[in-house]
């Protein structure tokens, strides 16, 4: 992958990033002060799975990009 390439793709995860974070905070301090059984079905829900899942992916290959170059 040539240079241009790295940083376009870490320009692009950047910015996919800037939403996820945003709403993976949110949920956090919502999980914080909510009761166990509200904690439990936030966790189980597909929806949020599915997006904690997709920021890490996003997350580690923004990372392994600035770590490369």
């Amino acid at each position: 992958m040539r240079g241009s390439t790295k940083w376009l793709w870490q320009r692009i995860s950047a910015l996919a990033l800037v939403p996820l974070s945003y709403w993976f905070v949110v949920l956090f301090l919502n999980f914080l002060h909510a009761p166990q059984d509200q904690q439990l079905d936030l966790l189980s829900s597909s929806l949020t799975r599915i997006l904690i899942f997709i920021f890490f992916l996003i997350d580690i290959f923004n990372e392994l990009l600035g770590i490369k170059t």
